[in-house]
């Protein structure tokens, strides 16, 4: 029996029917933002980025001097990825590694001034987009948008797994 799409301001049946829909959303958004940052964007090297580098120097970008192992935990891959995501990067121009002037032993990440110029071009093209999103929300709607944003995002942080955390993958409701 085929079932009926469920109308926006119908509730949804089941927690899993609220995360199919939310997976759906959050993809088309991602995707969304990933096309219209990249068609927006006029750097050659953003252009020539692929995703797993572009999340890296976002956070390098947004962080100050961070070590590697910190961009591994945030993007949830192991040290030899993210070690070989900042090499890339650092091949690119893009990422300069550093010595911790207090830990000698230390390698801290940092965007080159081809880094800065690419990682504010991004950030202003993810402005405009997100301006984009928040227009297409009634004027009411927009606070209580913004607050559950701003909810997920502080609470759905570093995971402990590329899937999530143990606590998490056990839920059942």
């Amino acid at each position: 029996m085929p079932t009926r799409p469920s109308e926006p301001d119908d509730p949804l049946d089941t927690q899993d029917d609220a995360v199919s829909a939310l997976k759906t959303c959050v993809e088309t958004v991602v995707s969304r933002i990933a096309t219209a940052t990249r068609v927006g964007a006029n750097s050659a090297h953003w252009k020539k980025m692929a995703p797993p580098e572009i999340a890296a120097m976002t956070y390098i970008g947004s962080q100050d001097a961070p070590m590697v192992s910190q961009l591994a935990a945030h993007l949830g891959v192991g040290m030899t990825t993210a070690s070989a995501l900042a090499d890339r990067l650092v091949r690119h121009g893009i990422v300069q590694r550093t010595r911790s002037e207090q830990d000698r032993r230390t390698v801290l990440l940092s965007l080159t001034p081809t880094g800065e110029s690419i990682f504010a071009e991004a950030s202003a093209e993810k402005r405009v987009v997100c301006a984009r999103m928040l227009n297409a929300l009634p004027p009411a709607d927009r606070p209580a948008f913004l607050r559950a944003m701003q909810t997920i995002a502080a609470r759905f942080s570093v995971c402990d797994t590329p899937t999530g955390t143990e606590e998490a993958r056990n839920e059942k409701t």
